[in-house]
């Protein structure tokens, strides 16, 4: 691992303007994952998603992003899944406790997540939080290889979702957790200029909506509940300092986006009513034209939902 003594934070908070003890974490995050990916058994079972991905790939950290997030995608039938997730499990151990970090895990059927400790060079506690999701193990489209270029890091790669499943995801994040940086994330999207396939990302977040909850029951004036104290707790620290956001200018933006996203075509709503209806997931119907994963269909979210209802 590579560290960085407090001097190289200080000069680093003055070039950047992000504070330095979030820089640290930000640096020791972007440390790990260069190290999860040099190791191949990790770079073909884990695919980074979430803030993380979009702002350490696809933008020029508009934001930084404070914990790491990995789907494991794979075509493993569950009894091989839960053997790669156990040497998954002991090749993370290893890596982070020769990297000095105290290691606290929960386990879950679906998921392993890490709290890990340590004592950053302003003498203070702090802790980055990895996380493996192993039931969305099944991609929309095609995963992508992506370069990683931060801070003093060497170069390196990693694999990622297309940027319209990466912000399907994202946008499903917005609507049932209603956080400031889902928000902020989408709007930067927007913002950018950035070319993507608005019908790709549409279709992907209704598919991805319907894993995790009940797509009737969308609630775009959730969107409006998040209020300046979260922004000034959760956002507000990963930015520059002194940043000035544009609160109403995000808000509208983003709800006019939100607003294109749930006027449904016929064969969408027909998906919906066969989805919670007949307990059918007809993907063709969906997708329509599109070119996705054939493995989809055997998604193993698809048939716990529709167990579940």
């Amino acid at each position: 691992m590579l560290k960085p003594d407090r001097k190289y934070y200080e000069s680093l908070s003055e070039k950047t303007n992000f504070q330095k003890d979030i820089l640290e974490k930000v640096f020791r995050l972007a440390d790990l994952l260069r190290t999860i990916y040099d190791t191949e058994f990790l770079t073909d079972k884990l695919v980074i998603k979430g803030g993380t991905a979009i702002n350490f790939i696809y933008f020029n950290m508009p934001r930084l992003s404070v914990d790491i997030d990995f789907n494991f995608v794979s075509g493993e039938r569950r009894e091989d899944m839960l053997k790669s997730r156990e040497n998954i499990d002991k090749i993370l151990t290893k890596i982070f406790t020769m990297n000095g970090y105290e290691i606290e895990k929960i386990k879950r059927y679906a998921l392993l997540q890490y709290n890990l400790k340590y004592t950053n060079n302003a003498g203070n506690i702090d802790r980055i939080k990895v996380e493996i999701n192993f039931m969305e193990r099944v991609p929309v489209f095609e995963i992508a290889e992506k370069k990683i270029s931060i801070f003093d890091i060497p170069e390196f790669k990693v694999r990622t979702y297309r940027l319209e499943e990466l912000f399907a995801t994202k946008l499903r994040a917005l609507l049932t957790r209603t956080a400031p940086r889902d928000m902020f994330d989408i709007y930067i999207l927007l913002k950018s200029g950035f070319k993507f396939d608005e019908r790709a990302l549409k279709k992907c977040f209704i598919f991805y909506f319907c894993l995790a909850q009940d797509f009737r029951k969308v609630d775009p004036e959730s969107i409006g509940r998040i209020d300046s104290l979260e922004i000034k707790k959760f956002l507000l620290p990963l930015m520059e300092k002194g940043k000035r956001i544009d609160m109403d200018e995000i808000s509208k933006k983003v709800n006019e986006f939100v607003s294109r996203m749930l006027v449904l075509n016929e064969n969408e709503k027909k998906f919906i009513e066969s989805y919670y209806e007949q307990k059918n997931a007809d993907l063709d119907l969906l997708f329509e034209d599109m070119r996705y994963n054939p493995q989809l269909k055997e998604h193993p979210m698809i048939e716990w939902r529709l167990e579940k209802m």
